[in-house]
């Protein structure tokens, strides 16, 4: 398992200071697609 921080910056950064632990790249993505989403 590896773990993934993610950080944002769309006008102010706002950083991940704990991060999340996925299986895998795919899994990660999927998160950060819906974090990206949810942020506009």
């Amino acid at each position: 398992m590896s773990h993934y921080y993610f950080d944002i910056k769309d006008g102010h950064r706002l950083v991940d200071p704990s991060g999340l632990n996925f299986k895998d790249d795919d899994d990660a993505i999927a998160k950060a697609k819906g974090i990206a989403r949810a942020a506009n």
